[in-house]
């Protein structure tokens, strides 16, 4: 059973940042889109922004061609590809470069290129400052990302561990599957599928306060929004791995 954090608490904490524009939920209408290959699950996050933001449809294709990326997204690529799209954004990370660690994670060490790739994600955070990418190191709390899409009704690209995170309908059957009469290889399947890291960009939504939700869209699924608990999405969101990065994305300036 998961350990709630009372809602009153994080009722409180946004309530604090969000002012007379608080609300209990709020679920942003972005159009869904699936990804086609096993890496581009980021670029199908920014193009469902860009989608949102009613880019031409070759936008975010055009950036890709500028950055010369290839086969391989890293949250400091998307960053850049918001600069070269004109999205006003901001990245937060707890590493300003590629975390060494993740040279013993098999999802990272065992990527053929793994070593080219970390030099070219480590220049990349290396030049944010001249090519005005705006990167900061720092923690963010669950209630900021709520707080965000109150306040400025733009989704938010998130990088979590796909085998960490439940989505509502798998909640219900982790806790029912402890009264039902099932096979010890079952249950093993279901902790390998939890078990072992597995990068995955997704873009949040909206949440649900009252009953203590996000909705995101999973670039990996057909269609539809999907749901999962604070909790959960927080577990997956925080695990190693992750460096906890996440994509802010702000409405263009009025100014």
């Amino acid at each position: 059973m998961e350990t709630v954090v009372p809602q009153s608490v994080i009722y409180d904490k946004i309530s604090e940042q969000c002012g007379d524009k608080m609300c209990d939920g709020l679920v942003l209408k972005v159009p869904h889109q699936q990804q086609v290959a096993n890496w581009d699950c980021g670029v199908v996050c920014l193009e469902m922004v860009a989608a949102f933001r009613n880019f031409p449809e070759n936008a975010v294709k055009l950036a890709i061609e500028k950055h010369n990326m290839d086969h391989s997204v890293w949250t400091i690529d998307l960053a850049y590809l918001c600069m070269l799209l004109e999205i006003r954004h901001e990245m937060f990370t707890l590493l300003t470069e590629v975390n060494e660690s993740f040279v013993n994670e098999p999802f990272y060490a065992n990527q053929a290129n793994f070593d080219a790739e970390t030099d070219r994600a480590n220049r990349l955070f290396a030049m944010v400052c001249e090519n005005n990418v705006l990167v900061e190191k720092r923690k963010i709390t669950l209630e900021s990302i709520i707080s965000h899409i109150i306040l400025h009704t733009q989704p938010v690209i998130v990088l979590i561990d796909s085998a960490k995170l439940q989505t509502i309908q798998e909640d219900f059957l982790v806790e029912n599957m402890k009264s039902l009469n099932i096979g010890e290889d079952q249950n093993d399947k279901q902790q390998e599928r939890h078990s072992n890291y597995c990068g995955h960009f997704i873009l949040v939504l909206g949440f649900d306060l009252k009953n203590q939700q996000i909705f995101y869209h999973d670039p990996s699924a057909k269609d539809g929004y999907s749901v999962c608990s604070l909790k959960s999405f927080e577990d997956a969101w925080r695990s190693f791995g992750t460096d906890e990065d996440i994509l802010f994305t702000f409405p263009p300036s009025q100014t």
